[in-house]
This record gives structure tokens, C-alpha cells and sequence, in this order.
């Protein structure tokens, strides 16, 4: 056990050494067998979580004398814990080179996620040495802390990367189209008739702070600006070289 303990040890090292220079690495996920190890992230980030979950009420229910369990189970699941975490990183890192998410919010999302790792190594290590000795705990404790502070910080940004701003529905109103008795040459095209129409069907992916192929729907000059493979998603004056008019004029089985 000593030696996986090792590995996780130096996961959490590379994994702290992966956000700081997240910037700088470019890596190339063109081949299909990369692309399965990014999408293969959704599947993992579930694990760990549930795995501090399940320390977390261990804990608390031995202190309250709920149930009896030794530091030896408490390790192992510390252990294969971190060992999930550190998978879930490297696979969201490579997710990550895919594009399509904004730079801040991953950026962030990373340094949680690096921060989740290393605290549950470091919850491991300490468990595993206090295995048989009765010795303060406090560190060890604020290490339980900082990962359950961080993993809830790295949901968070997840979250609004992948699904936007949970708290959009409650303003949505501000995209509804006005009831106006304004003739329809004074309306203001873009808020007034287009905005609400993108925000109900397109949001979604591309906008809010998410950005599919990182295209934003959110304003007029997002949508000039376009994405990452297509390029500009609307060309004034050009609808048929316009990508976001083709694309709306698909069937609707497409």
C-alpha cells in the first residue's frame, strides 16, 4: 500500500505542475483514442466525489459512535479516493484541449481541481500514518476541509462551463420579447425580436458563459466573431455563406 500511496503522491505533484502550466501545454487530441480519454472525464468526476462523501459521514459517524471504523478502511478510502481524483484531472485536462470552454473558467476549474487532489493526498498520507498511533488530528481534519472546500469550487466551475449559470432561468425574463405597440421598423432587431429567440434555443450551448466550439450567441459582435472550426457564424449581406442561417435552415429531422 506504501508504494500506491507513493503514486498518489507523485499524481498530485503532476497534477499541481499540469494547472500551473496549463497555459503553455498544447496537446494534440486530433486521434480518436485521445478523444476517448477526454470523454471518458464525465464518467470519473463522479467517483471521487463520492468517495469523500462516504469518508466524510465515516468520520462523522465514528466521532459520534454511530459506527466503528478503523484507520486501515479509512485509508483505503482515502487512497483509491485520490487515486480516482488524479484520473479525473489528467482525463478533464485532456477534455480540456478538445476547446470550447472559456479560458477563466477552466483555468479556475483546473486550480480547484489540482487543490481537490492534493488535499486528499495529503488526508491519505496523514491517515496512513496515524494507522495504530493515537496523535492530534487537526491537520488532518482542516485536510478533509480544504478538499470538501475545493471539490464543491471545482463542481461549481465545472458546472457553469458545461451547463452555464444555474441561476439563468431565474432572469430569463430579461430576453423576453417586450409587448410593444412600436411599428415593426422601430423595433430593435437584435434585443428586441433576435436575442429572445437565441436565448431559449441557443443559450444552452453558446452562451452564458458556455461556448460550444467556442461560439457565443450572447451579442451582435460574438456572433460576427464566430467560432473555432467555422469561423464567422454570420456574414452581413451573405446568407448563404452565413453558417448560422444554414444551419437554422436545415430540416427539421436533421
Amino acid at each position: 500500500m506504501k508504494f500506491i500511496t507513493y503514486i498518489s503522491v507523485l499524481l498530485a505533484i503532476m497534477a499541481g505542475l499540469v494547472a500551473s502550466l496549463s497555459g503553455r501545454i498544447e496537446l494534440d487530441v486530433s486521434a480518436p483514442w485521445q478523444q476517448v480519454i477526454g470523454n471518458v472525464h464525465p464518467l470519473l468526476l463522479h467517483l471521487p466525489i463520492g468517495g469523500l462523501t462516504i469518508l466524510v459521514l465515516l468520520e462523522l459517524s465514528k466521532k459520534l459512535g454511530w459506527v466503528k471504523a478503523d484507520d486501515c478502511l479509512l485509508y483505503f478510502i482515502l487512497l483509491i479516493t485520490s487515486l480516482f481524483a488524479s484520473a479525473s484531472f489528467f482525463t478533464g485536462f485532456a477534455l480540456a484541449q478538445q476547446g470550447g470552454f472559456p479560458d477563466e473558467l477552466l483555468n479556475r476549474h483546473l486550480w480547484c481541481a489540482a487543490a481537490y487532489v492534493c488535499f486528499l493526498t495529503v488526508c491519505a498520507v496523514l491517515k496512513q500514518r496515524a494507522i495504530g498511533k493515537e496523535g492530534r488530528t487537526l491537520v488532518y481534519h482542516l485536510s478533509i476541509v480544504g478538499a470538501c472546500a475545493s471539490m464543491a469550487l471545482t463542481g461549481h466551475f465545472g458546472g457553469l462551463m458545461t451547463h452555464g449559470d444555474p441561476l439563468a432561468p431565474l432572469f430569463v425574463e430579461q430576453y423576453q420579447a417586450v409587448e410593444t405597440n412600436k411599428p415593426t421598423e422601430e423595433l430593435l432587431v437584435f434585443t428586441e425580436v433576435m436575442q429572445p429567440i437565441l436565448a431559449a434555443k441557443c443559450y444552452s450551448c453558446h452562451g452564458n458563459g458556455k461556448m460550444k466550439g467556442k461560439l457565443s450567441l450572447s451579442t451582435y459582435d460574438d456572433i460576427l466573431a464566430g467560432g473555432k472550426s467555422a469561423g464567422r457564424a454570420l456574414i452581413p449581406g451573405d446568407a448563404e455563406r452565413s453558417l448560422l442561417i444554414s444551419s437554422l435552415m436545415h430540416p427539421l429531422d436533421d
